[in-house]
């Protein structure tokens, strides 16, 4: 397919052309943001297509590239101070804070790309090309009264096994959590992507369960919460992060309903606390509030962590909403 050629093919970021120095690592990750923004330009959501997933998955693999080059050296010099039994001096500590911050990142990245080569394998098992499509492939299915062991067909048949196969892994963990919502097909999919990426960011059943019953009892829209709380179980480290960021996020829906979707937000703000700048709709989540993008972006610039960068939009976003 010629749109999917072009993808792959645009990005040429090599990060073997640059030093290891972190002046030229950070400019590598640039180069490859920029080829991502280039190769989804014309999409109105990239994490709706499997094109846009495979840009987005070129970006990640990219950017955890750099990281990982980032990490090498400070282990290395971590290492060395140990062995001279300076671990515990001024500059241990603080080249310690360093290394467990890089490493928090290497994690968040290689979470992100397990979360959308998630999403990627979905649409591909069920030889669907959008997430539209899957869902009328899923409406499709149900009208027909079939399961998916009885429909030859390739596409039919992948798409059985992805669904099913969801259900299957969501329903011990959250039996209870069922009763919560209409068991239908498209329900039991979304809480199976949910259960997914709480599971991989290392949260519960229960606290995914809490997390999605206080959000949708505003929202009241299943696919909505459920593309919400995905983004969010990427950037949220503790469960009171969860806790904040779903005050947060409903004190926006509160005040400027559809007009700032939640989803857009939480992709924002996940993108935001990456690559310390302003991105996607927390742009407008802070201008509509009276804050200037230029100011938050100094702020942010400040900030030496992803953790310090999470910290202050939490409190920022906290204060405003």
């Amino acid at each position: 397919m010629a749109e999917e050629n072009t993808i792959t093919t645009i990005f040429k970021a090599d990060i073997s052309q640059f030093s290891s120095s972190a002046q030229q690592l950070n400019q590598y990750v640039r180069t490859v943001n920029s080829e991502f923004n280039l190769a989804t330009a014309s999409m109105d959501r990239w994490s709706d297509n499997t094109d846009g997933l495979q840009a987005k998955l070129k970006q990640l693999n990219g950017t955890l590239e750099a990281q990982k080059a980032k990490l090498k050296p400070l282990e290395e010099q971590y290492a060395k101070l140990q062995k001279e039994g300076k671990e515990n001096t001024a500059e241990g500590k603080r080249l310690y804070k360093q290394l467990v911050d890089q490493q928090t990142a290497v994690k968040k990245t290689e979470k992100e790309i397990g979360h959308y080569s998630n999403s990627l394998k979905e649409l591909k098992d069920a030889g669907a090309k959008t997430t539209a499509e899957l869902k009328d492939l899923t409406k499709a299915q149900e009208e027909q009264g079939k399961s998916a062991g009885n429909i030859g067909s390739k596409i039919a048949g992948g798409l059985g096994k992805a669904i099913g196969g969801i259900a299957t892994a969501t329903a011990g963990a959250v039996t209870g959590f069922f009763a919560l919502a209409e068991s239908t097909r498209e329900t039991r999919t979304e809480m199976g992507k949910l259960e997914t990426a709480f599971s991989q960011a290392g949260f519960s059943a229960e606290e995914m369960e809490r997390t999605y019953t206080n959000f949708n009892a505003v929202l009241g829209d299943t696919k909505k919460s459920t593309e919400t709380l995905q983004q969010l179980a990427m950037f949220a480290d503790t469960e009171q992060e969860l806790t904040d960021y779903t005050n947060i996020l409903t004190g926006v829906y509160a005040k400027l309903g559809d007009s700032l979707p939640t989803e857009s937000l939480a992709e924002g703000i996940n993108h935001t606390i990456q690559l310390g700048e302003v991105q996607g709709s927390l742009a407008d989540a802070l201008e509509w509030a009276g804050v200037t993008v230029d100011d938050f972006n100094n702020q942010l610039a400040k900030c030496s962590s992803e953790e310090e960068r999470n910290a202050l939009i939490n409190e920022t976003l906290t204060g405003l909403y």
